[in-house]
């Protein structure tokens, strides 16, 4: 009865129903990006769907509605559109180039109101009405996009929480199953899963073909590496939507990405192997939850523990599906090695502890504050320990390197007499395990400390940051889908990064549109600006200041595209 139940559970997609909403892009709609998939550090709240490598195709609302919410950031969803509709939905639409109409008009009133490329706004419900299928953008890939594409969403308008909308009436065809790569297994050892080894899973599904592994432990659990493809000439590799493990017919762990809400994006960190993934650049997605794991879709998964008594052969299936109902089945054995062999440190895997207490490291010039319940799993491993590189410089060492949390912890230095006088000039900084600058943190100093936050385990110390950011000279190109004429300056900071920018010309402040992952600042010329004085600044997060004037005259002749 418990297998048919979650089978049911899992599968209800079979009978969803058809689409109910306007597809958002004219083209045919093809996934580069699902629900639930992994981010580096989240699960990405929606779907990402493909533009064939080009900006500009025209966006169109799914429903009728009204403009909700815009935001416009130089990184995250860049440019965005938050439509509510009837029925307790709400969609979303970003990485845009621009908007159209009475609206895209209103929004570049308001920037040049605030003097900021940067805004937000939640207008009236009365001020954008939208009917479905109407045009409202044209796609892009701002802010944090890595290529040209429509990041679409649907959610629930009053909790805000992002739905699966491949069952929520959007409909994309795929009948390709999901491809299962490879296991992993975990041997339950001093209260914690340890990684043992990754295995490569034969093609063959006959049961005289199948894989054995072979462990040490009377306890272990598994993690696997998966991804799905779609309909497409051009497959990408996307996330999974489901899972089932089978052991011996019974079910030991189970899930499927239906809804998530963004106060739990970070448990992304406890679902996949962390140190794995930063070691072998692998993903493998764990078939057991971790004890402070607070995600809701893994609430009722169960376990995953397999337990394995004297001289005993597990027989595993792994079941994965996509949201379409296409899925594949992996059966393997494991065995265990030998009969006396315990797990040591913890007599029941079901009682694993992990830390729910706040957890304080001090040192004459140092500390570290983890918040309660912010691990994962037992802190067994877990090191501490500081270092000076001179009499005046400490690093700060957090072992084993790139363990994720689910809160972030705080790391801070009590720098010496030598740099009391340039404390708002500090960094702290993330360094490779060789001590090479690796990030910066952003940093904040009170009175004698210095402060900054993070997710991850590893090797901090601090710079001094006195260099103000760098201007390149200028481009002129013209925009090939659009016909529009732009002006782009380069922009650099090598360590805190920028915080604030402006552009003028001839002294008058001018819209700037500032893209973080491509470093510049770019601004649409208006009919009959082609001789002029520029301005432009940019101050840093330490407060140092980069200034670049130039005399500008154009010609047609000047412009690339």
């Amino acid at each position: 009865m418990q297998r048919r139940i979650i089978f049911i559970l899992l599968f209800h997609f079979f009978t969803a129903d058809a689409q109910t909403y306007h597809s958002p892009l004219k083209i045919p709609l093809r996934l580069a990006g699902n629900f639930c998939e992994v981010r580096s550090d989240h699960f990405h709240s929606g779907i990402d769907i493909k533009t064939d490598g080009h900006e500009g195709m025209a966006v169109f609302a799914v429903d009728d509605g009204y403009i909700s919410r815009v935001k416009i950031s130089a990184d995250g969803f860049g440019k965005v559109i938050y439509i509510t509709h009837p029925g307790n939905r709400l969609t979303v639409y970003a990485h845009l180039h621009s908007f159209t109409g009475s609206f895209a008009d209103s929004i570049e009133t308001m920037q040049y109101k605030k003097k900021s490329f940067e805004v937000e706004w939640f207008p009236d419900s009365i001020l954008f009405p939208v009917r479905k299928g109407q045009q409202i953008a044209w796609s892009g890939n701002s802010g944090g996009s890595e290529s040209p594409h429509l990041h679409f969403e649907i959610r629930d308008a009053h909790s805000e929480e992002p739905l699966n909308p491949l069952l929520n009436g959007f409909f994309i065809a795929d009948s390709i199953k999901p491809v299962i790569e490879k296991i992993a297994l975990y041997e339950f050892s001093n209260g914690r899963f340890i990684y043992d080894n990754d295995y490569p899973l034969r093609t063959s599904e006959q049961k005289t073909d199948r894989d054995t592994f072979v462990v040490n432990y009377d306890t272990v659990s598994m993690s696997f590496m998966a991804h799905d493809e779609m309909n497409d000439s051009l497959p990408s590799e996307c996330g999974i939507y489901s899972l089932i493990l089978l052991n011996n017919y019974d079910t030991v762990y189970h899930y499927a990405f239906n809804k998530m809400s963004f106060s739990e994006t970070r448990n992304v960190n406890g679902y996949i192997d962390v140190l794995h993934q930063r070691n072998k650049k692998e993903t493998l997605l764990r078939c057991f939850t971790l004890p402070g794991s607070k995600f809701n879709a893994f609430k009722n998964s169960g376990k995953g523990y397999i337990v394995l008594k004297d001289s005993a052969t597990a027989s595993l299936k792994l079941i994965v599906a996509d949201a379409n109902g296409n899925r594949v089945e992996k059966s393997f054995f494991i065995t265990r090695l030998s009969t006396n062999k315990k797990s040591p440190g913890q007599k029941d895997a079901n009682i694993v502890a992990y830390p729910n207490k706040e957890i304080i490291v001090k040192w004459q010039d140092a500390g570290i504050f983890i918040p309660a319940d912010a691990f994962f799993e037992s802190t067994s491993g877990v090191d501490f320990n500081l270092k000076h590189i001179n009499s005046s410089k400490p690093v700060m060492k957090i072992e084993p390197s790139g363990l994720s949390l689910s809160k972030k912890m705080s790391i801070n230095f009590k720098p010496s007499k030598v740099y009391r006088s340039i404390l708002d000039k500090l960094v702290i900084v993330e360094l490779t395990d060789k001590g090479k600058f690796l990030r910066s943190l952003a940093t904040k100093n009170n009175k004698r400390m210095i402060t900054a936050y993070t997710w991850l385990f590893g090797k901090y110390s601090f710079v001094i940051d006195t260099i103000s950011p760098v201007f390149s000279d200028l481009t002129l190109r013209t925009d090939s889908i659009f016909n529009e004429k732009w002006l782009e300056v380069k922009i650099k900071d090598g360590l805190s990064g920028i915080s604030a920018y402006s552009g003028k010309i001839n002294n008058e402040w001018k819209l700037f549109e500032y893209d973080r992952k491509n470093e510049t600042l770019a601004y649409k010329l208006k009919p009959g600006e082609m001789k002029f004085d520029l301005q432009l600044e940019a101050t840093d997060q330490k407060g140092n200041k980069g200034i670049f004037s130039k005399a500008v005259e154009i010609t047609d002749e000047n412009f690339i595209k």
